[in-house]
């Protein structure tokens, strides 16, 4: 019996494992199409253009199908860069030598721009094998390559999705060219970017002919390039403008970076009118912070925003003042405790009813932090819920700031309302000029280029110097380091890019001509500006210079100036922390002061070094915590090339 149900088992094994094998076999029959010879007969003009004779024997295997399609790029690289336009005419398409059956039309692929042209009988169905015969005229197929032009065609285009069992290629030059020396051929195969060359090639230059036959099968999305370069001037037609042409093309192209630069210009304008600060002199050395103004906003005049430094800076006022208490993490091990990791437990000390004696945001931030127990450490998982209740409290805290820097009159406006404001405006200035630039950019035309490798480092360079020069403003100089540090770091990323798709100095000049240029840095040029549009009042621009004054001299401080400063305030070091918090220089002002005053009651950490780290890493940290990961999949792990000339595309059946 069980040798019996063993045997059964093994059955129903195999037939599970052996079920989706036919269903894999079976599609795969039926999905048997394959090109068993595709010959392309070129013939050069005088003139530049071709005149193209395709022949393609395709085998539909046992689908049932109308026919095939066949995708052909209508634009080329050209001498000032970008894409032009190509034209076809004198097209001609017979289905197994008898005129077929087909229609025009235009498409957009990852070539760029197409006309398709769909041969076969929408009312009738083939299978098997049948020939297609395609010809048409080109006009301008020459294209530049360096100081010469060339014939380089993509005969075998790489959109085709299945397979091509044999291809040839023949090339014939025109008279002009016959015989002449300087004449350079090559041809390429693979993948569109492949320099391979797994072909077999027949020149005579006497004759001015190139036969080129693949050695084997080209998988789906390989293709067939050749090309014959000459120097410029050879022939009647030239792929290189004259300088006037060249000049007027570029005038023609290059309309955005007038209207970027008078955009820009109107933009400084208004900011030297309506954004600027008021003269307030040059900023002297001071001994102490502003009289009267808090950490929070004086984090708020200094950088015009909120983060949490100035909340931090926030956090030490309260201990200072008795409502809680700092502790040092117990379960730090050296290596931490050197590096100033892991971030310290804050204890509530002072009941709830005594936090309304303090300002208002300094009350809702109370609430932040104790909303639940008395201890809380900043930086943990916590419920969804309560991340959000945190928020809340922080976000009323942070709008409680910028009210009371209004009523203190340090801005006329609150800066966040104002940058939002600018940044809608130069939102509704910047996108119409964007759209219009990417519809008429030439370099958008084919999704063939390495957008990527091209465009990268033009879009993330300015952003990232745009982030560290906030950073340096906002006092954060380590992180505006690291940031300043990633564009050493790019370059890593972005070169291997830029070579692997042949992506050199002059295959970038092209941006340059594009609007699309002009177009991103009129973009980043007008956020910019949006963000600098808050200004100050004369008061907020006196308190300013003041707090300046007074970070320079945390900058600079010296032992004898400390030891009389806390001579004449003995509670000097707690008086100025916060403000060391705001500047960045917590853990350099705290390093001052050992041993020349006692450890505040408010800290338990058992050294002063500790208490800047500790403040530090708060401030970095942040006040929130955040919510548990949600579950998630994982992932899983000569200047020409193939598809680099005119011509190319693909097919396939319908």
């Amino acid at each position: 019996m069980t040798l019996r149900r063993n045997k059964q088992g093994r059955r129903s094994l195999l037939r599970l494992w052996l079920f989706p094998l036919i269903l894999v076999l079976c599609s795969t029959s039926a999905r048997a199409e394959a090109i068993l010879n595709y010959e392309v007969d070129l013939v050069a003009t005088a003139e530049g253009g071709l005149i193209v004779k395709e022949h393609i024997d395709y085998d539909f295997g046992t689908l049932s199908r109308h026919g095939i399609y066949r995708d052909i790029p209508n634009t080329v690289p050209a001498a000032w860069g970008g894409r032009r336009t190509m034209h076809f005419h004198n097209v001609s398409i017979q289905q197994d030598g008898r005129t077929a059956q087909w229609k025009e039309s235009s498409v957009s692929g990852d070539a760029g721009p197409m006309v398709r042209y769909r041969i076969g009988d929408p009312n009738r169905t083939i299978s098997g094998q049948h020939s297609y015969d395609i010809s048409y005229w080109v006009d301008d197929a020459l294209l530049p390559t360096g100081e010469r032009d060339a014939f380089r065609w993509n005969a075998i285009g790489t959109g085709w999705k299945i397979p091509i069992k044999r291809a040839t290629v023949w090339l014939a030059l025109p008279d002009e060219l016959k015989g002449r020396s300087d004449l350079n051929y090559d041809f390429f195969t693979g993948i569109w970017g492949s320099k391979h060359r797994n072909a077999y090639a027949d020149w005579n230059g006497t004759e001015g002919t190139l036969s080129v036959t693949t050695s084997g099968t080209l998988a789906p999305h390989e293709g067939l390039t050749v090309e014959v370069s000459f120097p410029a001037g050879a022939i009647a037609a030239t792929a290189h403008p004259s300088a006037g042409g060249m000049f007027a093309m570029t005038l023609t192209r290059m309309w955005a970076w007038p209207l970027m630069l008078l955009l820009l210009g109107l933009a400084w304008w208004h900011w030297h009118q309506v954004g600027r600060d008021p003269e307030t002199g040059p900023v002297v050395v001071r001994y102490k912070p502003p009289k009267g103004l808090d950490a929070a906003e004086a984090g708020l005049l200094l950088d015009q925003s909120l983060d949490d430094a100035d909340l931090t800076g926030s956090i030490v006022e309260l201990a200072r003042d008795g409502f809680l208490k700092i502790e040092h993490p117990e379960k730090d091990g050296i290596v931490q405790k050197l590096m100033g990791k892991g971030s310290p437990t804050l204890e509530s000390l002072m009941p709830e009813s005594t936090w309304a004696e303090l300002p208002v945001y300094k009350h809702h931030l109370l609430r932040c932090l104790f909303s639940y127990e008395k201890r809380y450490t900043p930086g943990g998982t916590e419920t969804e819920a309560r991340v959000q209740i945190r928020n809340s409290w922080l976000d009323k805290a942070k709008n409680c700031i910028r009210d009371a820097a209004v009523e203190h009159r340090l801005f006329p406006e609150k800066p966040k309302e104002v940058r939002k404001t600018y940044l809608i405006r130069s939102a509704l200035i910047s996108t119409p000029v964007l759209l219009l630039a990417v519809w008429l950019s030439p370099l958008l035309q084919s999704a063939r280029m390495d957008l990527a490798g091209l465009l990268g480092p033009i879009i993330v360079y300015p952003v990232i110097l745009l982030r560290a020069y906030v950073l340096v403003r906002g006092r954060r100089v380590q992180q505006a380091l690291l940031v300043i540090g990633a564009l050493i770091v790019l370059p890593l990323i972005f070169w291997p890019i830029m070579q692997t798709f042949s992506i050199g100095l002059s295959d970038l000049l092209p941006l340059f001509a594009d609007p699309l240029m002009p177009a991103l840095i009129l973009t980043l040029g007008l956020s910019f500006f949006a963000w600098q549009m808050p200004r100050r009042t004369l008061i907020g621009a006196r308190v300013l210079r003041e707090l300046l004054g007074f970070r320079e001299f945390m900058r600079r401080a010296e032992a004898p100036r400390l030891r009389a400063l806390l001579k004449e305030d003995p509670h000097y070091f707690e008086q100025t922390l916060p403000y060391a918090v705001l500047f960045g220089l917590v853990a350099e002002w705290s390093a001052h002061f050992e041993g020349l005053v006692a450890m505040p009651t408010w800290y338990e950490g058992g050294h002063i070094t500790y208490l800047g780290r500790d403040i530090r890493s708060l401030s970095s940290t942040g006040i929130s915590s955040s919510p548990p990961p949600s579950k998630s999949g994982g992932m899983s792990g000569g200047g020409g090339f193939s598809g680099g000339g005119g011509g190319g595309g693909g097919g396939g059946s319908w």
